[in-house]
């Protein structure tokens, strides 16, 4: 940047400058973070008014911490109330793609893609199994040195599968075919939970977040503006100079693989040249000439 001003404008300016003017043009765009606690309340009231009702969403990841704290990385450094309109914004775009995400009719299904997936595995493992009527809608089915009972009416299986994921497992699927013959496709949706389909995934997402308005326009209870919420104190022994820290650190218990050195004369992993012990031998002779020396590392001889 300093290089950039100095080649634009003509202008020397020390990297200590820019990095305050960039912290003063910050505040000035999204405010500080004593104003967005102190109108934190309000906000809240605001928000709410909006959006009236109160709608409870669980986005499942793999790690929903991790999933969010990547998600916003950059919006971490923003004072509090800029950084929930950039989250109130995210989750705006991510209720729209799943809105139109069913839309086009030549590739509306009845339950959603995953799903589906999931049963065209089963289904292709229930031909391995083999199927013996114990009683009506109750069937064993052996296969492969395994063997499982299914309830069709109850929904269950005693390998547990069927009953925790709501979906026909692979028993289950042999079950099907052996009580409604080869056609049996639909009764697979009508055995699994609802909650799969399309309609109810589209539910889930019908709802819109409306933006909170510019504060100028707010119009907000008395009581609210004389309510203040300080920020949170920072004492100053704690506060350490230069930069904050933006990599994450690894937790207790955590362990990432490290790229690991390589050495570029034996081509050993775990040293490299200018770190390992490297010894230098004179072949019999007192000049300094590096061509005269053999070097040793890792007991290889490299002249």
């Amino acid at each position: 940047m300093a290089n950039q001003l100095l080649t634009d404008l003509g202008v020397l300016v020390s990297y200590w400058k820019l990095y305050k003017s960039m912290g003063i043009s910050k505040d000035l765009v999204r405010g500080t973070l004593e104003h967005g606690y102190k109108v934190l309340d309000t906000y809240r009231y605001m928000i709410e008014s909006i959006n009236p009702g109160r709608a409870v969403y669980n986005i499942m990841t793999s790690n929903i911490v991790e999933s969010v704290n990547s998600l916003f990385g950059d919006e971490r450094e923003f004072s509090i109330m800029a950084m929930f309109e950039k989250i109130s914004e995210k989750y705006s775009d991510f209720f729209k793609e799943r809105r139109v995400q069913f839309k086009c009719p030549e590739k509306r299904t009845r339950f959603v893609l995953k799903i589906k997936k999931k049963i065209s595995m089963n289904i292709s493992l229930e031909k391995r199994l083999f199927s013996h009527k114990i009683a009506n809608y109750k069937f064993r089915i052996t296969g492969h040195g395994d063997a499982a009972t299914v309830y069709l009416q109850t929904r269950s299986c005693t390998w547990r599968v069927f009953d925790l994921d709501k979906i026909p497992c692979p028993h289950a699927m042999a079950t099907l075919q052996a009580q409604y013959g080869n056609k049996y496709g639909p009764e697979v949706y009508d055995h699994s939970s609802q909650y799969y389909s399309v309609e109810k995934y589209e539910m889930i997402y019908i709802r819109h977040i409306t933006p909170v308005p510019s504060e100028e326009s707010w119009v907000v209870l008395v009581e609210l503006m004389g309510r203040l919420i300080p920020s949170p104190y920072i004492h100053p022994s704690t506060i350490k100079s230069g930069r904050n820290p933006y990599k994450r650190r690894n937790g207790v218990g955590e362990s990432f693989l490290s790229r690991r050195n390589k050495c570029s004369i034996c081509k050993c992993v775990g040293h490299k040249r200018t770190t390992w012990q490297i010894i230098i031998h004179h072949d019999r002779c007192n000049c300094s000439n590096l061509c005269c020396c053999v070097f040793v590392c890792c007991g290889l001889l490299y002249i």
